[in-house]
């Protein structure tokens, strides 16, 4: 018979020696003994690309997108504006879900935010922007940024709100504490480009895609620097120390093995010797011998 065990590590099989000592009827020391004399081998490899659905809109985003451009014009303008007709049509569609107002005052947007280059180099490539705008007469259009992808755009009032106002928040969700109130104040987004919004689907990909460039740019240094503390410190090479001459060469090749492994997906084996197998398989009382 043949007995296969999976673990994330080594000391992870002390988990399951008691399963498979009652699977097999014998006791937990045999089972440890019987494990100790087998093969083991670590294997590490890429996780697979996961698929999924990414659904940036429906109509409760859409509410919450109304509710928090609301809830920022509230500050620029006082409460007491906003309990007034003009905004009669959005305070229903928030508390009330009014699918005449989906159709007729909420747009997707695809287009590149209007100065988005200057946001990036303030609050990060993947900035969440709210921007409140009125014109002469009195309408006031929120746009939502959602990550710098897409955007939400929303119609607060026809006509009737405090005209010629600006306000926005923009984030960093890359360093929450990065964050202001007054962008408005430094950024400014013209009303004729709030109101004409685009939806495009290769636009959106290419947004997307933006994305995902961004995400390998952050931790695939981070991956390649956990690859190289896991192989130098094989060798008891610390972080800042000079790599001895004896293991310099079999160290370089290893990294870069597995560094090329990793960036292809292609799994990487390393044997476990039968003394690091055993003393992961040594109980609790063995270890306080």
């Amino acid at each position: 018979m043949t007995l296969r065990v999976i673990a994330s590590t080594l000391e992870e099989m002390q988990r399951y020696i008691p399963n498979i000592a009652a699977s097999l009827g014998i006791s937990e020391t045999q089972a440890r003994e019987q494990l100790a004399q087998g093969r083991a081998s670590m294997v590490e490899w890429r996780p697979p690309n996961v698929r999924f659905a990414m659904t940036l809109g429906g109509p409760d985003a859409l509410r919450s997108v109304a509710k928090a451009c609301l809830v920022l014009w509230a500050l620029k303008v006082g409460n007491e504006e906003l309990q007034g007709e003009a905004y009669a049509g959005i305070r229903n569609y928030i508390l009330n879900d009014d699918p005449n107002y989906i159709r007729t005052r909420t747009r997707l947007d695809t287009r590149v935010l209007e100065g988005a280059k200057k946001v990036k180099e303030q609050y990060g490539p993947l900035f969440n922007l709210i921007y409140v705008r009125s014109d002469d007469a009195g309408r006031v259009v929120g746009h939502f940024t959602i990550y710098n992808i897409l955007g939400h755009q929303v119609v607060l009032a026809e006509a009737g709100g405090t005209p010629r106002q600006a306000t926005a928040l923009v984030s960093n969700p890359l360093n929450p504490g990065d964050w202001s109130d007054n962008v408005a104040e430094v950024f400014d987004i013209p009303f004729e480009w709030l109101v004409q919004p685009e939806y495009n689907t290769t636009a959106a990909r290419d947004r997307f895609c933006e994305v995902q460039k961004v995400y390998e740019a952050i931790f695939r240094p981070k991956e390649v620097g956990r690859l190289s503390d896991s192989v130098f410190g094989k060798y008891g090479v610390a972080q800042h120390e000079v790599i001895p001459d004896a293991i310099r060469e079999r160290a370089l090749a290893e990294l870069f093995d597995r560094v090329a492994r990793h960036l292809v997906g292609i799994p990487y084996e390393m044997p476990v010797t039968k003394d690091e197998l055993r003393d992961a398989l040594k109980s609790k009382g063995e270890d306080q011998k």
